[in-house]
C-alpha cells in the first residue's frame, strides 16, 4: 500500500534521569494507533536520534515494531554519520519487522552533490528495506538540488521522499517534476495548510510526517476528508490545523518558546499523553511565561475541537 496520510514523528520519551521511558513510550504509541494517523516514524529528529547510542536507537527501533504489530506503517529514522553505520541501523529494524527506514545524508559533513547521490546509491545497493529519503536542510545544512532528488527517485528501493525545505516553491517543483516523470513515489510536504491544501489539490502530493503529533485531531480528518472530496469540512480542519501549528512553530520549523523538541514534550506533558523530558544538549521547558503561553495554543486547539464537532 502506497503511505500517505497523516504520519507522526514519534518523540522518544526520557525520565528526568536520562533514561529511555519504554512504559511512557508505549502510551505514546497505542495513542497515534487510537487516532488513527496513517503511520508512524520513531527516532528520527523529534525521536532524537542523536542523543542516543546505536544500542539504545536498535531498542527503541524493536520495541515500537512489538507495540504497533503492523497496525499502522512504521518506519525507523536511520540517520548517522556514515553509510555503515546507517545501513547497520537499517538492517536491525529491518529484523524487528519495520516496514521501512527513513535516511538523510550524514549531517554536518556538507557533501557535494555527488557524494550525495553516491551515498544514496550505497544505502539503497545494501538494503532491501524501502526507503524514505528526507530532505532536511534545518537539519542536516543542504537543501537538496531537484536534479539531485530526482536522481534519487529513481532508485529501486526508494519508495517515498520527505521534503522539509523551506522554500515551498521548489518543493512544489519537485513534486511537479516527479509526477512528469509518472513516479510512484509517496511524497510527503507541508499540505495541510492552506497553500498546502491549494497545492495538494491542484497539483498532487500523499501526506504529511508531523513532529509529535498535537495536530492529530485536526490532521487525520483533514487528509480522509480529502479523500473523501468533501473540500468544504477539509478546509475547515486545515484552518485549525494552521492555527494550532502556527501558534507554536515558525515557517523555519524553528519552536516558538524553546527548541522545538523541549517545547513539543512540554506541550504533551500537558496533555493525557506525557512524552517525558529531554536528553542534553536540548534543555526542559520550566519558564512560567513561556508554559503559559503553550498551555494557551493547547486550550485555544480545544476549544477549536468542540466547535468543529459541534458545527
Amino acid at each position: 500500500m502506497k503511505w500517505r496520510g497523516y504520519w507522526v514523528a514519534a518523540p522518544t520519551p526520557f525520565k528526568l534521569s536520562g533514561e529511555i521511558d519504554l512504559n511512557q513510550f508505549e502510551a505514546v504509541l497505542e495513542r497515534y494507533v487510537s487516532e488513527r494517523v496513517h503511520g508512524v516514524v520513531v527516532n528520527g529528529s523529534t525521536g532524537e536520534w542523536f542523543s542516543q547510542d546505536e544500542s539504545e536507537r536498535n531498542r527503541v527501533s524493536a520495541f515500537a515494531a512489538r507495540v504497533i504489530r503492523s497496525r499502522i506503517p512504521l518506519v525507523i529514522g536511520c540517520t548517522t554519520f556514515s553509510a555503515a553505520n546507517t545501513l547497520r541501523l537499517i538492517d536491525i529494524a529491518a529484523e524487528n519487522g519495520a516496514n521501512g527506514a527513513m535516511v538523510t545524508i550524514p549531517p554536518y559533513i556538507h557533501p557535494t552533490n555527488a557524494e550525495i547521490v553516491s551515498f544514496f546509491k550505497q544505502i539503497d545497493r545494501d538494503t532491501q528495506l524501502p526507503l524514505m529519503v528526507y530532505n532536511w536542510p534545518r537539519g542536516v545544512t543542504i537543501d537538496l538540488d531537484i536534479d539531485v532528488l530526482l536522481e534519487i527517485a529513481q532508485l529501486p528501493n526508494v519508495v517515498s521522499i520527505k521534503d522539509s525545505s523551506p522554500d515551498e516553491k521548489k518543493t512544489i517543483e519537485l513534486l511537479n517534476r516527479l509526477l512528469q516523470n509518472n513516479s510512484e513515489l509517496s511524497f510527503f510536504g507541508r499540505f495541510i495548510h492552506a497553500s498546502g491544501m491549494e497545492n495538494l489539490l491542484n497539483v498532487g502530493g500523499d501526506g504529511n510526517i508531523d513532529g509529535g503529533g498535537l495536530g492529530a485531531k485536526f490532521a487525520v480528518p483533514y487528509f480522509e476528508a480529502i479523500w473523501d472530496e468533501r473540500i468544504v469540512d477539509a478546509k475547515k480542519y486545515s484552518e485549525a490545523y494552521e492555527k494550532l501549528s502556527n501558534s507554536l512553530i515558525s515557517s523555519d520549523y524553528s519552536g516558538k518558546f524553546a527548541s522545538p523538541i523541549s517545547q513539543l514534550k512540554a506541550a504533551m506533558r500537558m496533555t493525557s499523553v506525557n512524552a517525558g523530558f529531554v536528553r542534553p544538549p536540548y534543555q526542559d521547558v520550566y519558564d512560567k511565561q513561556k508554559l503559559s503561553a503553550i498551555r494557551a495554543a493547547l486550550i485555544a486547539s480545544e476549544i477549536e475541537v468542540q466547535e468543529l464537532y459541534v458545527t
